[in-house]
């Protein structure tokens, strides 16, 4: 079915934009809003196919010039217009276009910036030193050469950091700790009171410099195989018999020991 054209000449241009500027056209069907411009002087050909009954002008149109508002009308279904013959507009099914993809760099899709590998690793601190525990080793040169009275193993252990004594006591106090806080240890096995004088302050030890290899002290931590004590450990390790036996014979200003045994380290 065509509409019937309704040419329509007595209105001058401008009286036609006037006239279509004036009406309203927001919530017509499609096909009305069509009539009331050919009844404005737009001679319109279009087929009943292509302007459906349920159609309606969505939004009101802001051109005021017939064509620009038919034009505005007709968008949002679809529809445009062409010219026809003796000025006539004929109504067509605007051409589906397929959506435009913006290039790379353009202003719509910016291309992407290419990024340089990136390796996040987590951080690692070492503090202090590879081995923590780490005793302090008096030898016998060392222990031959203190200024003590009687080359006393245990009074030669109050000169190191961190261990105190009373005057004339080998018993020692390490990091502040009680003497019984202490480990005392010959051989691996534990001294519960390596003293003589008990009475007054242990002030000898009872052993013998001589049977000695070396003396290791540990003021700070300590290995777990020592045990439970809270202040510290005095490892003393006994000398390592050699091949050849001898004497030794040492007579001090509070004490005499005499040796017997194979020689050796």
């Amino acid at each position: 079915m065509v509409g019937a054209t309704l040419p329509i000449f007595t209105t001058s241009s401008a009286g036609a934009a006037g006239a279509a500027g004036a009406a309203e056209y927001h919530g017509l069907s499609l096909e009305a809003a069509l009539e009331q411009l050919r009844a404005d002087g737009l001679d319109l050909f279009y087929s009943s196919d292509l302007v459906k009954p349920w159609m309606r002008v969505e939004r009101e149109p802001r051109a005021i010039e017939p064509r620009a508002l038919l034009a505005e009308i007709l968008a949002p279904h679809g529809i445009r217009y062409a010219d026809g013959p003796d000025g006539s507009l004929l109504l067509v099914r605007a051409e589906q276009r397929a959506p435009r993809v913006a290039s790379p760099g353009s202003a719509h899709r910016p291309a992407p910036a290419p990024l340089d590998s990136v390796v996040v690793s987590a951080s690692h601190y070492r503090f202090g030193d590879e081995s923590p525990i780490s005793p302090t080793v008096l030898t016998v040169t060392k222990l031959e050469s203190q200024p003590d009275i009687g080359e006393d193993p245990l009074l030669a252990v109050a000169r190191l950091p961190g261990v105190a004594r009373q005057d004339f006591s080998s018993r020692s106090h390490l990091r502040g700790g009680a003497d019984t806080e202490t480990l005392v240890r010959f051989d691996d096995l534990r001294l519960y009171n390596p003293y003589h004088l008990k009475d007054f302050f242990g002030a000898i030890s009872s052993i013998d410099p001589g049977i000695i290899s070396d003396v290791q002290v540990y003021t700070g931590g300590f290995p777990v195989s020592f045990g439970d004590r809270s202040s510290g450990v005095v490892d003393i390790a006994p000398r390592l018999p050699g091949q050849d036996l001898h004497w030794d014979i040492k007579g001090g200003t509070i004490s005499v020991s005499a040796i017997d045994g194979s020689s050796g380290r």
